[in-house]
């Protein structure tokens, strides 16, 4: 399996962490994306959005980390990211899409040169608009760990899931940015434990750009 990836993508950093939870050997290709090479014309012929990331298994070609780690639930079983019961999975679903369909789509570097660019806005107006909606989707989330008796030592009982899949990435991109968490314990409390496993830390930026595939 070959992943498309950048370090600075929290889409990618998704998709890392979920192959490592499942144990699967995979290749890295990376495309920088300060440098545009993910719009080159061989990789647009993976993913004909040129976004990151996309996966290759064989003749399966996939795009948007929903899909791709959706694809490796179904094809890896072991350890499941998913709960057994359809209201858990309901729930799972539900908080990783808060993260990836409505927050994280307001904070990638498209809107934020989009807004500098096209708008007028200067570098530190585009840091002070992915902030906000940053804290308000994690505030968002905070809510709801704090209210469901369905969290645990993650998001949802004591095994990482997608929701901590989701979570992780997008709280590492608000500390990068200078969020404070103070008021959001339990999403503190449950990034702090997802970090401190090995498919978390592997797959985080840091060690990637340490360690490259």
């Amino acid at each position: 399996m070959i992943l498309h990836d950048y370090y600075r993508s929290t889409s990618a950093f998704r998709v890392r962490i979920a192959l490592n939870l499942k144990g699967v050997e995979y290749e890295t290709k990376i495309h920088d994306l300060d440098q545009q090479t993910n719009r080159s014309e061989d990789y647009l012929k993976v993913n004909a959005f040129g976004l990151i990331p996309a996966i290759e298994d064989g003749e399966v070609h996939i795009a948007q980390s929903g899909a791709i780690i959706e694809y490796i639930e179904e094809k890896f079983s072991h350890p499941a990211l998913l709960p057994s019961d359809p209201k858990g999975r309901a729930r799972v679903r539900s908080l990783f899409n808060q993260v990836a369909c409505d927050t994280h789509p307001l904070t990638t570097r498209r809107v934020a040169n989009y807004l500098q660019h096209s708008n007028y806005a200067t570098e530190n107006d585009a840091r002070t608009w992915k902030l906000a909606w940053l804290r308000e989707g994690l505030m968002g989330m905070e809510k709801v760990l704090a209210s469901d008796f369905c969290t645990g030592e993650f998001c949802h009982g004591d095994q990482p899931s997608l929701a901590d899949i989701a979570l992780v990435p997008q709280v590492y991109s608000a500390l990068s940015l200078g969020l404070q968490l103070d008021d959001m314990p339990n999403v503190s409390r449950i990034y702090s434990a997802c970090l401190e496993l090995p498919a978390f830390q592997k797959a985080h930026p840091d060690s990637c750009v340490s360690n490259p595939h």
